[in-house]
């Protein structure tokens, strides 16, 4: 059981960098993970590799609203 099961991280920049690798660390801790990205492809591929690295449940959020098949913030 890891210290975070049950809570869910929304990590801005999630797509590269320190973003990245915030986002597999928090899902290795048992998070689930709502990565967010400027461009909905990135966001989702860092939710697909935080979900491969980690088993953790992802899904991947553009900042960008209207973008089409991912959830909008803004």
């Amino acid at each position: 059981m890891g210290k975070l099961d049950g809570k869910v991280a929304f990590i801005t920049g999630a797509a590269r960098g320190q973003g990245r690798s915030h986002a597999v660390r928090l899902a290795q801790e048992g998070a689930d993970i709502a990565p967010s990205s400027r461009s909905t492809p990135a966001s989702r591929t860092s939710g697909n590799t935080t979900q491969q690295l980690s088993g953790a449940a992802c899904q991947g959020v553009s900042a960008a609203p209207g973008a089409e098949g991912t959830p909008a913030v803004g």
